[in-house]
């Protein structure tokens, strides 16, 4: 079992995360725990530039693989409950952002007899990506009155891609939810 420091303590969180709803032993299969921790690391390392001094926690590599690339990182000092509760939604943003950029609506597929179309339902992303807004929006709010020093989130997609957050923007304001 991994100590409370170990990166490797978010993966159950962020596979339920990934899919709400379903038990950890089942939720987010196609991840292995390795992409998962990988992923646990990213997003702390985007919450500590994202927050900066600010953000009193610190990403160690503690394992290196063959390559020597990072394999295994520690947090110092151990993320409390509302911190790893901010990696798993931060993780889930940086997933679901990767999903969204290659996310075909519809599409119609035809060969010489036959004809397929399809339609997604963008309605089920929208409202997870509110609800991920709104949860970050609460803990954010929980870890400013602990630690007053923290009095910016920086929006990560609005910072790297202006453009995609004014049209996510646009489609929240459009229809009445705020972020």
């Amino acid at each position: 079992m991994p100590n409370l420091d170990d990166v490797q303590i978010l993966i159950p969180r962020i596979r339920r995360a990934l899919e709400p709803g379903v038990a950890s032993a089942s939720a987010a299969v196609t991840y292995t725990d390795r992409m998962i921790t990988e992923i646990a690391a990213d997003a702390i390392g985007e919450l500590m530039l994202i927050g900066g001094d600010a953000f009193p926690f610190t990403l160690n590599v503690a394992g290196r693989d063959v390559n020597n690339y990072p394999s295994a990182w520690t947090t110092s000092p151990a993320l409390p409950e509302e911190i790893m509760s901010l990696v798993a939604i931060q993780a889930v943003v940086g997933q679901l952002y990767g999903e969204i950029r290659d996310l075909k609506t519809s599409e119609t597929i035809a060969n010489e007899g036959s004809r397929w179309e399809y339609t997604r339902s963008v309605t089920l992303l929208k409202d997870r990506l509110a609800t991920l807004m709104r949860d970050r929006d609460l803990i954010l709010a929980k870890i400013e009155r602990l630690n007053p020093t923290l009095d910016q989130f920086v929006n990560l997609v609005k910072a790297r891609a202006p453009q995609t957050q004014a049209d996510v923007e646009g489609f929240y304001n459009a229809a009445g939810l705020q972020s």
